[in-house]
């Protein structure tokens, strides 16, 4: 894994071809285009962001977006190849278990032992 110091208001992408053990590489945020909209002390914060894959492979993704202390994530959209994908928002360690799972399932069963 990795600690990065690098982490900015608008997010860090760190990739890694799926299957492989190398380190995780950064990957840039193209553009971003944000707005918010403030009612009753509650903030709702739309943000869009355009990153491009430039390796020329399928990548494990890590994606890292600061909040501040009180904020939480309702929704999660992402569009891939022009089609629209909504992540499911779940705890912790619901997801590393989905994560493992769905892994394992990508993986070469020759390359579990």
């Amino acid at each position: 894994m990795f600690i990065s110091k690098d982490v900015f208001a608008v997010g860090a992408l760190y990739v890694l071809p799926c299957g492989r053990s190398q380190p995780y590489e950064k990957m840039w945020v193209k553009t971003v285009d944000a707005d918010v909209n403030i009612q009753d002390q509650i903030a709702v914060t739309h943000a869009d962001q355009i990153i491009y894959n430039v390796m020329s492979t399928s990548v494990e993704v890590i994606y890292l977006f600061p909040l501040p202390e009180n904020a939480m994530i309702i929704s999660l959209v992402y569009w891939f190849n022009g089609e629209r994908y909504e992540a499911e928002i779940r705890e912790r360690q619901e997801a590393v278990a989905a994560y493992n799972d769905k892994l394992s399932q990508w993986l070469d069963p020759a390359l579990l032992k």
